[in-house]
């Protein structure tokens, strides 16, 4: 279904040429996919015709019986019309029930389809022109098939039209009657994010599950039918969690499966052949045609019943050929989920089995039993120090940190006695391996595992001290590198890569020497530009800065807390705020035990400062619950705090605080990133016309720049003497630097300030203009408004009509009369709830509706238009 609250989604045109060729009276044909909303766009139409007064006689065909369409149709007119009232179609009704009768004994199809076509005809025929609207006519049963062809011409020749649906590539026994087809496509993302909206319940979707849904559905994600049953069965299983008033996905690695009583994998429970063809389809790999009867016999199935039915699932497109014609896969990952989650164990086993017996004897190989390509990767890694400390080297290059601690320590105890000493040869190689196993647990933030795997070392003899594991563990919580470096390098009498990398994270985001003699020591980092490499470490960015150090794909990551970060961190830099909080609730939403993470920590950080510069100031107060500037990127939390203080009122509490908390920050010898908190403070200052506490803020940003000497401290400083001293040359400076760096929040903060401080203020107002398009928020939108109305400059507005606010304003009315909430308008829209608000403001202003009923009930009544919204 594709209607929620009497609206149809997506099928305008279809819906409007189906009106227009009723309108001729002649036999119109609806065509579809199964799912694809031909039933809804038939109960849409019946609504429209019913309310115009044109008589309408709607059914579904009937499979079960032989003539089971005519006795529905029969049906539908004793159901929908007052016989009493009309003599005459009382008559017909009662000829064609007495024949229908008498068909059970021989009776005459073509003579009960002239007394049925009658009735038909004295209920929707005439001047008033009705319809007959018939669903699913490719299933009608053969006898009736017969029938409907003489039932449909009788009514067209009364004046009535005749409407049917089918399924696309299904004959009907009315194709030789019909005069227009209407081909329902599958619905456009935009709409399929419509109805997903429409029919959520309570919060709308994170974008994370739409994309997993897409992912996971393929070209069925189109498909109403298919993609809002998937979406029910996560609720109804609890696969889905609200996390910042979005529900999200709970286990992301898991699969998404189609109901198991869908439509395409019905068949697959039915009888033994379908139970056989889910057993063998049930692998991840292709299915190999030439193993078919092998895998048959095995699974106790008939060998043609199974090859029919595959047959019938690659002709549904359940299933896809090979290109070469020897093997068949399910055409969606949905679908195969699906396969594998309704397969009997039993006889899956039974396959592989008989299959690992096929292969052996095709590649003449001994009887030992099959490998799966796991037990030889386990196989392969043994518990000799430099073997695994080859494995370790590789798991940690694609990004398996949490599969690389679970396998070390099983490995542990043999690995462990294979270098029992300090003597040993290979005992350098084993501390190498056991400070990256420590270090991954650190990465993946097992809090769980780690003590206890300090215990197993310390009972192994590895010289470690009480409390090691709680002492790193609140190190790197609290950014001490230099204190978590020691204690790992405590575990060995050489140096090693782990405790190295914690002692250039901590010169990473010291002084401008620091940082240098940390580039310094990694090839792979100086290859990288310093300001990234800056920012990253700054930020807490640990894929950044392993990926450059150590060469770590994170791409190759998908469901990884750093990684995640990571891409949180690029999106919000490129402006794309919703996919930034989509990631910030994906890691919300997964492991609850690594929930006091840092990277975590940092990502509900950022997603506080994001809902905060969107006006959503409770949203923003509860991510940063808990936060302590005394954490890893502490100055992340202090610069959030101090704008969501700032922007909610609290204008004294902001430069304070802030102030206070910045001070502490250079106390414990930090340095990095605190030109963030201090430009937000002498911003908030300069709005405030505080002149005393702006040049001192001024003041301690060029000491810092002194000592930092990175682009972001010079861009800092740059643009504060624009906003202190309104030096334009200086701002205009900014602006060149901060369009090299990529850094569009710093380039579109001066375009604003050049507004006030430039004669000329059109080309700088372009720039923020477009900037505010690309990346803005509510209020940097509201910024630019202001600065406009200052200047009295006005830019020229190149919207596509699609785009202009009374197209918007319409669709947002639209919305209001199919019941939607102001939130759920916004994820349809793709737009802020303030957004919303402000088009309904203006709405009701200039229709003069008080309420969103009154709003509702003009939609409906047509009232209200694109050119009255």
């Amino acid at each position: 279904m594709i209607r929620e609250g009497g609206a149809l989604v997506g099928r305008d045109g279809e819906r409007a040429a189906l009106v227009e060729n009723v309108r001729r009276r002649v036999v119109v044909e609806v065509r579809g996919d199964a799912g694809g909303g031909r039933t809804a766009l038939l109960d849409a139409a019946c609504a429209d015709w019913a309310r115009d007064g044109i008589p309408v006689v709607k059914t579904t065909a009937g499979r079960q019986r032989p003539l089971g369409t005519v006795d529905a149709l029969l049906d539908a007119v004793r159901e929908q019309f007052d016989l009493a009232a009309c003599p005459r179609l009382l008559e017909s009704i009662a000829a064609a029930t007495d024949l229908r009768s008498g068909f059970r004994t021989g009776g005459n199809v073509l003579a009960l389809a002239h007394e049925v076509g009658r009735a038909l005809a004295q209920a929707v025929g005439g001047p008033r022109g009705g319809v007959v609207v018939i669903d699913d006519v490719d299933s009608a049963d053969s006898v009736s098939g017969t029938a409907l062809v003489t039932i449909a011409e009788m009514v067209c020749a009364a004046g009535a039209a005749v409407v049917f649906a089918s399924r696309r590539g299904r004959p009907t026994p009315l194709d030789v009657l019909v005069s227009e087809t209407i081909e329902l496509a599958p619905l456009p993302d935009a709409d399929v994010r419509t109805v997903l909206a429409r029919r959520t319940p309570r919060f709308p979707l994170d974008i994370g599950v739409i994309e997993a849904l897409r992912a996971a559905l393929g070209p069925l994600f189109r498909n109403p039918g298919t993609v809002l049953p998937t979406l029910f069965s996560l609720l109804a299983e609890r696969r889905l969690v609200v996390v910042d008033e979005h529900w999200c996905l709970a286990e992301r690695d898991a699969e998404i499966a189609v109901p198991a009583d869908h439509r395409s994998v019905r068949p697959l429970r039915q009888d033994a052949s379908g139970a056989a063809l889910a057993a063998m389809l049930s692998a991840r790999s292709p299915l190999a045609l030439a193993h078919l009867s092998d895998l048959v016999e095995v699974a106790g199935a008939d060998l043609g019943e199974t090859g029919l039915l595959l047959d019938e699932l690659i002709a549904d497109g359940v299933l896809d050929l090979s290109g070469s014609g020897d093997s068949v896969s399910f055409a969606v990952p949905a679908l195969a989920a699906a396969a594998r989650a309704m397969a009997d164990e039993e006889l899956v086993g039974e396959c592989r089995a008989a299959l690992a017996r096929r292969l052996r004897a095709v590649e003449g190989e001994s009887g030992s039993p099959a490998e799966s390509g796991e037990t030889r990767t386990n196989r392969a890694v043994v518990a000799v120090p430099r073997s695994l400390r080859d494995h370790v080297r590789a798991r940690i290059a694609v990004a398996r940190f949490d599969q690389l601690q679970a396998e070390v320590r099983r490995l542990l105890p043999e690995t462990l006695a294979a270098a029992p000493d300090r003597t040993h040869p290979d005992r350098p190689v084993l501390d190498e391996v056991l400070t990256a196993w420590i270090g991954v647990m650190l990465h993946e933030w097992r809090t769980d595992v780690l003590p206890e795997s300090v215990a197993d070392l310390r009972a192994a003899g590895v010289p470690l001290p009480e409390g090691f594991a709680e002492s790193l563990l609140d190190s790197v919580s609290r950014a001490d590198w230099r204190a978590a470096a020691g204690l790992l390098q405590a575990m060995s009498e050489s140096r090693t890569t782990a405790a190295e990398l914690l002692a250039s994270m901590g010169a990473l985001t010291g002084d401008h020497r620091s940082f240098r003699r940390a580039v310094g020591s990694w090839p792979g980092l100086r290859r990288m530009a310093a300001d990234d490499l800056r920012e990253a470490a700054a930020h807490g960015d640990f894929a950044t800065v392993l990926g450059g150090a150590l060469g770590v794909r994170y791409e190759l990551a998908e469901h990884n807390d750093v990684a995640d970060y990571q891409r949180m961190l690029r999106a919000y830099q490129a402006g794309d705020r919703e996919r930034a909080l989509s990631l910030a609730r994906r890691m919300e939403a997964r492991d609850q035990d690594r929930r006091g993470s840092p990277v975590r920590c940092l990502a509900r950080v950022l997603a506080g400062e994001i809902c905060a510069d969107g006006g959503d100031f409770g949203r923003a107060a509860r991510w940063l619950q808990g936060s302590s500037h005394q954490m890893l990127g502490g100055h992340l939390v202090s610069w959030a705090r101090c704008g969501l203080r700032y922007r909610s009122g609290r204008t004294a509490a902001a430069i304070g605080l802030g102030w206070r908390e910045y001070r502490q920050h250079r106390s414990w010898g930090r340095t990095s990133g605190l030109e963030k908190l201090l430009g937000r403070l002498i911003d908030c200052s300069t709005r405030e016309g505080d002149q005393a506490m702006a040049e001192t803020l001024l003041a301690e940003l060029e000491e810092l720049d002194d000592v930092v000497r990175s682009g972001s401290t010079r861009t800092a400083v740059l643009l504060a003497h624009g906003l202190v001293r309104h030096d334009r040359a200086k701002t205009v400076e900014c602006v060149h630097l901060a369009r090299e760096r990529g850094d569009a929040h710093s380039v579109a903060r001066a375009c604003l300030l050049l507004s006030d401080l430039s004669e000329d203020p059109q080309p700088w107002m372009a720039e923020l203009y477009a900037l505010t398009k690309r990346h803005g928020s509510s209020r940097s939108r509201a910024n630019l408004v202001g600065a406009m109305r200052r200047r009295g400059v006005w830019l020229p507005r190149q919207r596509s009509r699609d785009d202009s606010f009374a197209r918007i304003e319409a669709r947002v009315a639209q919305l209001v009369s199919d019941g939607c909430t102001n939130r759920q308008i916004a994820a349809v829209l793709e737009i802020s709830e303030k957004t919303v608000e402000s088009h309904l403001t203006r709405i009701f202003a200039r229709t003069g509706c008080r309420t969103r009923v009154e709003l509702a009930a003009a939609w409906l009544e047509g009232r209200v238009t694109e050119t009255t919204a």
